[in-house]
């Protein structure tokens, strides 16, 4: 009988000795499953929200592309002022994107995302020089030369009733090199439309010319 409150005052004993590092091992296991579960759930919010946020910046993205699709004006009848504000407008869009993939942080996924809006950027330059005008466009144009005869013209002449025009070589004095054109007639590429006192009526090229009848 005294042998077995001996012994059962032994076991008290070791149970009293390894129950605080038992519970206390306990404790620990159940800290760290409670912080790995709390680490996994807060990396499942985090890349959500990385992907909530590229999300929305892909949208911002593809309302910018389409706004320049839809908004681009025509060269032909868009004003210098129009094009301007389109470009301011398009310039502070894009800054905020940039902005906002920077706050972010650079991430694999978003390389792409960047190379978009590169190529808008370079769109966007390309419709801003559309705007400035072209030299050739802006500057005055030249009035055409005003063609010479390849001929002269030395009087009129009236034979059988019907009125001649007498014609010869540039420069020539003698009546021998001179010939008789009637009205209707091409001398070079210059047609006779008629003559009165004072002037012969030639259309070359389109271009109704009056010579002085000598």
């Amino acid at each position: 009988m005294i042998y077995s409150t001996s012994s059962n005052s032994a076991l008290g004993t070791r149970f009293l000795r390894w129950a605080p590092t038992v519970v206390l091992s306990a404790a620990c296991c159940t800290l760290i499953s409670h912080q790995m579960a709390l680490s996994k759930l807060a990396q499942r919010l985090v890349e959500q929200a990385d992907s909530t946020e590229l999300q929305y910046l892909e949208d911002r993205v593809m309302e910018l592309e389409q706004s320049i699709l839809n908004t681009q004006p025509d060269r032909n009848t868009a004003t210098r002022t129009e094009l301007s504000d389109l470009y301011a407008q398009l310039s502070g869009r894009i800054t905020d994107i940039e902005h906002s993939v920077i706050s972010i942080g650079p991430q694999t996924d978003w390389q792409a995302l960047g190379q978009r809006v590169q190529q808008i950027e370079s769109r966007q330059k390309q419709l801003a020089q559309s705007s400035i005008p072209s030299k050739h466009t802006s500057s005055a144009r030249k009035p055409k030369k005003l063609l010479e005869p390849p001929f002269q013209v030395f009087g009129r002449e009236l034979r059988g009733g019907e009125r001649f025009l007498s014609i010869g070589p540039v420069g020539s004095r003698s009546l021998d090199q001179s010939r008789l054109i009637r009205i209707g007639e091409s001398y070079s590429g210059w047609r006779f439309e008629g003559f009165d006192d004072l002037f012969a009526v030639f259309v070359a090229d389109g271009v109704t010319h009056r010579l002085n009848i000598p």
